[in-house]
Parts: structure tokens; C-alpha cells; sequence
């Protein structure tokens, strides 16, 4: 049996591949978009990951990885590492929540408890839809960049930024993915620039789909130049809106 060796971290710990089919708790999504987990005798599963709504808990879901079976575990292995950094800096952490807990099969981790947002949107299918409500489209890029901007300033560069990743769930916008492929703790000059270039890609295309333009965001350097730009096209929108 797995026994955790990481502080702070909740050890879900399932016997075999019956245990966890019997126990996995309510289907919720997944990246495929289709409910055939472990109906297959061989399990060759694509990539992606399946999030199952604890049977325990409603605030936390079950984030299973479809692939850990061909990967025979290897590829997450430094999640339980990862998740107990993280929670380790949860206390100094306002405008993020870190996953709770690992999950695992033998000695092995194939996923991560992470909080479960009930009814959340994610930013793409928000944009896509245009459903953001009475909201302003730059507010969601606000949030997005405060939650950014206070991870740096503790050490964390996340940088797989892109509209999938963050959802807007009870008037704010959350993060919700964590991988290690992603995430440095330490402070990384390589890093932050892909989460820059990404964070680009990202509020360009969401502007694209409402069609609204913030002028010099791809020129833009630091998350603070950012944000001062948004922020000012954010108080041009607004004013327009009272105006109106």
C-alpha cells in the first residue's frame, strides 16, 4: 500500500483497478468528452483526464488520469511532490485553491483531488457563447491576471495559461488545472516567459471572439504592464457602458 510521505496532502488511496471503478464517485466530465473509463479488458486509454465528483466530500472532485494506465504511472509521478509545495504555500494563497489531496493505485499516483466548482463555465465556453452575462469581457481578464501576479510574487509560474484552464464560478474566476509539466515553484526566467506568451495567446483570442482589441497587450513584457493595459481598457469599456 501507498503510504503518503507528504505533508499536508490527503492520501485517496483505492486497492486496484476494481476498487477505484466501484468507488470513484459521480462522473462529472472529461477532456474526450466521452464516459468509457476502464470499459475496455486491455484500459488503452487516450490522453486526458477524467474528474469524478467525490462521493465524500461536494466540494472536491476525483482527478483521474486516462493515460496512467499506458504510462504504467511514470508520467505523474512527482504529482504527490507537487501537491504538497503547493499546499505548503496554500496559507499565503488567497485567489487560488490548491489541490487537497493525491490519489492513488499501489505505490502509484494517478491523479489529484482538486476542488470541485459545481455549475462553473470556463472562460473558452463563456467567450465562445457570449455568455458572460452583465460582466465586462476585460473583468475576466482582471481576475485572471491577479490570480497570475499574486502566484508569482509566491514563487509559483504557472504557465499553462490558456481559456480551458480558468473558470468563473460564483461572480470570480478560479484555476482549476495543476500538472507538474506546467507549475515551477522556483522562480524560472524560462518559465515565466511561456506563461507570458500563453497568457498573450489567450487574451487575444478571447478578445477575438467578442470582437474587442486591447492595444499593445502583444507587445506587453512583465504581468504588471498587462495588467495596467487591460485595466485601462477595462475603465474605457466601463465608461462607455455608463454612457449608454
Amino acid at each position: 500500500m501507498f503510504t503518503c510521505i507528504y505533508k499536508n496532502i490527503r492520501n485517496i488511496h483505492y486497492e486496484d483497478l476494481t476498487d477505484l471503478r466501484n468507488n470513484k464517485g459521480v462522473f462529472v466530465g472529461e477532456t474526450s468528452y466521452s464516459d468509457n473509463i476502464f470499459n475496455t479488458p486491455e484500459y488503452r486509454l487516450n490522453n486526458g483526464v477524467y474528474l469524478f465528483k467525490s462521493r465524500d466530500r461536494d466540494d472536491v472532485a476525483l482527478r483521474i488520469y486516462k493515460d496512467f494506465a499506458d504510462y504504467l504511472f511514470v508520467s505523474y509521478g512527482e504529482d504527490a511532490r507537487l501537491v504538497s509545495k503547493l499546499q505548503d504555500k496554500q496559507k499565503m494563497i488567497k485567489l487560488t485553491t490548491f489541490p487537497t489531496g493525491i490519489i492513488t493505485i499501489g505505490k502509484s499516483v494517478i491523479g489529484q483531488e482538486i476542488p470541485y466548482y459545481e455549475g462553473g463555465k470556463t472562460l473558452a465556453y463563456l467567450f465562445r457563447n457570449k455568455q458572460m452575462g452583465s460582466k465586462i469581457a476585460t473583468s475576466y481578464y482582471i481576475d485572471m491576471l491577479k490570480i497570475l501576479k499574486e502566484l508569482v510574487q509566491n514563487g509559483i509560474i504557472y504557465a499553462d495559461c490558456h481559456a480551458n484552464n480558468f473558470i468563473y464560478h460564483e461572480d470570480i474566476v478560479k484555476l482549476i488545472d495543476f500538472e507538474e509539466h506546467f507549475i515551477s515553484i522556483d522562480k524560472d526566467k524560462g518559465k515565466e516567459q511561456d506563461m507570458l506568451r500563453n497568457l498573450k495567446t489567450c487574451l487575444i483570442g478571447l478578445s477575438r471572439l467578442i470582437d474587442i482589441e486591447i492595444e499593445g497587450i502583444s507587445k506587453t513584457n512583465t504581468l504588471d504592464e498587462m495588467l495596467e493595459l487591460v485595466q485601462e481598457k477595462h475603465y474605457k469599456l466601463e465608461r462607455n457602458v455608463l454612457n449608454k
